[in-house]
């Protein structure tokens, strides 16, 4: 088996491969730093949106759960004022506490609705600029 021969490579040639690579490496650095300038902005939209998010659920949950709550309480002070009634209250009780029941799910579905409509968008928002830097750096290779 022969010895490869080795020649000499060209300084100019090695110098401009060199200068291109460091090219290269400080835009791609530009650009990371944009990502993780975006990454900390992103953070930080995301932990207002999660403040404001429990703010709407807590209020989401009070107007749809305390309503019922509070229509079974006027109900039952209703049944106070009319001593007649009280002798078959469970008709009525039953009722509110079937109406109460009935609103839960749909309390719990707009109250996930409401948090993940705004937390998808911010998120969508925080990808597209590690997406156009992956995408990018992929072309340039």
């Amino acid at each position: 088996m022969q010895q490869p021969i080795l020649t000499p490579a060209d300084p100019a040639a090695v110098k401009t491969a060199l200068s291109q690579a460091d090219t290269y490496v400080q835009e791609l650095k530009t650009k990371a730093g944009a990502v993780s300038t975006d990454g900390v902005n992103a953070e930080k939209q995301a932990l207002n949106a999660v403040a404001r998010h429990v703010l709407l659920a807590q209020r989401i949950a009070l107007d749809t759960a305390i309503e019922p709550l509070r229509l079974l309480g006027e109900s039952l002070l209703d049944l106070l004022s009319h001593p007649e009634r009280i002798f078959d209250p469970s008709a009525q009780i039953d009722a509110d506490l079937r109406r109460i029941s009935d609103e839960i799910p749909a309390m719990l579905d707009r109250i996930g609705n409401e948090v993940a409509q705004e937390a998808t968008a911010d998120l969508d928002q925080a990808r597209k600029p590690a997406q156009q830097t992956a995408g990018s750096s992929g072309r340039g290779q």
